[in-house]
């Protein structure tokens, strides 16, 4: 059987609906011009600190917190430029300022930027002497996009970041948008417990999970365990059946989520269903 995308059990859990709409069917979701900085912003955040490995050994005491605070906002502000140039056409498509994009997405950067470099400082402050590898025993390290995919799960995803502690590593999600008032949403909750489910299949050990709320600057662990484990693989064989069916799932009972929907126009319109559905299966 196929391999599954985590982002399909997402969609289905959202909506079976809309899963079906746009992947048996291929009704492309309509394009929604305001989500385009949160994905710029997002695609910036999974790449910040990369460079680290080859900038940091550079780095020598004494301790100079200024210049190292200076590292971090010109790499990084380089990290936002060259998201913002990747996704130029786009912006300029709908009219946004590539100026006011940076100037938006600035100050969460300089927030990432100082938090990342504060930790450097404290670590190399309580060092002695500084070998030209002490870059080495720096924990935590974070690796960014780390793709996992298991033909025993028949499940795949990327994570946005991992932050590896000694013999602990943290799966972490960047979400953009706004934050629960106490734990993290159902969606993140479900997209961790399938890439903690990957990352143990693959590694053979259970990770940590964390979603970063950037709006908020706020990281809420999530929980992943067992149960959840079950959660996901309910939810992937619920996915793998309706890929595999003709029928039209139903509308979902919360109507609010029919608000924000991409496919709410085609979703409504029985008679461009209709031709879909036929244009599909005849």
């Amino acid at each position: 059987m196929r391999i599954i995308p985590v982002t399909f059990l997402l969609l289905y859990d959202f909506c079976p609906r809309r899963l079906f709409l746009e992947q048996v069917l291929g009704s492309p979701p309509e394009p929604r011009p305001k989500l385009l900085l949160g994905r710029v912003r997002h695609f910036a955040h999974t790449k910040l600190h990369s460079w680290e490995s080859q900038v940091l050994p550079g780095v020598t005491l004494p301790v100079n917190p200024y210049r190292i605070t200076d590292l971090y906002k010109r790499h990084n502000h380089k990290v936002l430029q060259n998201a913002i140039i990747a996704h130029k056409s786009q912006l300029t498509a709908h009219n946004f300022s590539l100026i006011e994009t940076y100037k938006t997405l600035w100050p969460g950067v300089i927030y990432e930027s100082q938090d990342r470099a504060n930790k450097v400082i404290a670590y190399l402050s309580r060092q002695e002497k500084l070998s030209s590898d002490w870059f080495d025993d720096f924990s935590p390290k974070l690796s960014h996009e780390l793709m996992l995919s298991s033909v025993t799960l028949r499940l795949s995803g990327v994570v946005d970041r991992v932050s590896a502690k000694r013999d602990e590593r943290t799966l972490i999600e960047l979400k953009t948008g706004k934050m629960p008032e106490e734990g993290a949403w159902r969606s993140h909750r479900l997209q961790l417990a399938a890439y903690a489910l990957l990352y143990r299949t693959i590694r053979g050990e259970r990770p940590r999970a964390a979603v970063r709320y950037l709006d908020a600057r706020h990281d809420r662990d999530v929980d992943v365990s067992d149960q959840t484990d079950a959660w996901v693989l309910t939810v992937k064989t619920d996915v793998e059946q309706l890929l595999a069916s003709t029928e039209l799932p139903r509308f979902v009972d919360n109507r609010k989520k029919c608000m924000v929907c991409p496919h709410k126009l085609v979703c409504y319109d029985e008679e461009q269903v209709r031709a879909l559905h036929k244009e599909r299966f005849a």
